[in-house]
């Protein structure tokens, strides 16, 4: 008789204490896991900026590889904004056909596959075989509405390669890695 009533208490659920160190168990996991799945989503962002900057130095180096000069020859020449402005936390399209630069050191089966959270933009400056590339990339990471921004110089001198000026870049975005 002791052992069916004991074995109906027993059935009855959970004592409060069970609960609260359930609770507690599971918000530690939570105050961990929480911050690491936001640092997810930044270090996403801030990835898909790096290869897309290597990209844009990759077709500039190709161009020149190909046609042994920059669009047009000697002089400035300014890639604008692409996806175009203003910033957004959403994915946006990039266009080859942006503008001229992007269309011409962009060949067609060159291009960037699919939306993009940054606006990439980047200038080349040619003076004979002198050549100077600089790429940007500007977003908003946290989507708190601050701009954050990346830039890489790159030079290659007559007879050389392209190689990333030292102390030539600049990254204004949290550190997430």
């Amino acid at each position: 008789m002791k052992a069916s009533i004991r074995l109906r208490r027993m059935s009855r659920g959970f004592t409060l204490i069970e609960i609260v160190v359930v609770m507690a168990i599971v918000s530690v996991l939570a105050s961990i896991a929480v911050p690491t799945f936001s640092r997810l989503g930044l270090r996403t962002k801030q990835a898909e900026r790096d290869v897309v900057m290597t990209t844009i130095l990759q077709n500039v180096r190709d161009f020149y590889v190909h046609f042994g000069t920059m669009p047009g020859g000697d002089g400035v020449y300014v890639a604008g904004a692409n996806p175009a402005l203003p910033l957004s936390t959403m994915k946006r399209v990039w266009s080859r056909t942006m503008d001229a630069t992007w269309q011409a050191v962009f060949r067609p089966g060159d291009e960037i596959q699919g939306a993009l959270y940054h606006a990439y933009s980047f200038q080349v400056t040619q003076a004979g075989d002198d050549i100077w590339l600089y790429v940007q990339a500007d977003g908003n990471l946290d989507g708190a509405g601050g701009q954050s921004q990346k830039w890489v110089w790159y030079h290659h001198p007559p007879g050389g390669a392209f190689e990333a000026v030292p102390g030539g870049s600049w990254d204004s975005g949290p550190d997430v890695f």
